[in-house]
């Protein structure tokens, strides 16, 4: 992390991440703001098809694994600052029915 970047503290970082369009997926690591690209429709439709026939083979439903992954991911990114919210990756990982 730049000097700049520590002289600026936490508050005038957050206020610069506040400001970011509407939208946009970002985080705050390490005292930088990175921001994080949407997948392309088409990585999404590849990922939905194969968590589909991926699923069926094993025997557990992989698309509502899928939907309930990115549903995880996208609660972390609207926490307000200081919020304590126990999230266990490891539930991402689980297959239902185990």
């Amino acid at each position: 992390m730049s000097d700049a970047a520590e002289d600026q503290g936490f508050d005038a970082l957050y206020a610069r991440y506040r400001a970011l369009p509407e939208g946009t997926k970002a985080e705050i690591a390490r005292g930088e703001i990175r921001t994080l690209p949407r997948p392309r429709p088409r990585h999404v439709r590849a990922a939905s098809v194969l968590g589909i026939r991926l699923g069926g083979r094993f025997g557990w439903d992989a698309a509502m694994w899928v939907v309930r992954a990115n549903h995880a991911a996208d609660d972390v990114a609207h926490l307000e600052p200081f919020d304590a919210v126990p999230f266990d990756v490891g539930s991402l990982w689980r297959v239902p029915g185990d």
